[in-house]
């Protein structure tokens, strides 16, 4: 990983019902650009339906990997689905949006002391 300069938010409430709100939710995943690192904040979001689960996650795996994505939910059914969909086999899924900066932090400083920066 390379560090990038900063960290983007998306955050999103309510239920991820539908096929459309999914479909907006990857876009604005993918227009997040490639210098920047990522934090989806899902931590108002009460549930996902599948079909949306599977749109968002497409959209998550797409990230360049050297950039950091890390997804943010504290409900533990929520996090389950996340889990259950493989999303956090490219990024992590953490319970604060605290947590996620931390994350990004120190794998940004850890990549920075590698490349002797």
């Amino acid at each position: 990983m390379v560090p990038c300069s900063d960290v983007a938010v998306i955050a999103l409430a309510g239920a991820l019902d539908h096929v459309d709100d999914a479909v907006a939710m990857a876009d604005a995943i993918d227009f997040v650009g490639d210098e920047h690192h990522l934090v989806v904040d899902l931590a108002a979001v009460e549930r996902i339906a599948e079909p949306c689960l599977s749109i968002v996650a497409a959209a998550l795996a797409e990230r360049p990997p050297w950039t950091e994505t890390v997804v943010v939910s504290p409900d533990p059914q929520v996090r389950m689905q996340l889990v259950l969909a493989d999303i956090d086999r490219r990024s992590p899924v953490v319970r604060t949006v605290r947590q996620a900066i931390d994350f990004v932090e120190a794998r940004t400083r850890a990549a920075t002391s590698a490349l002797g920066v």
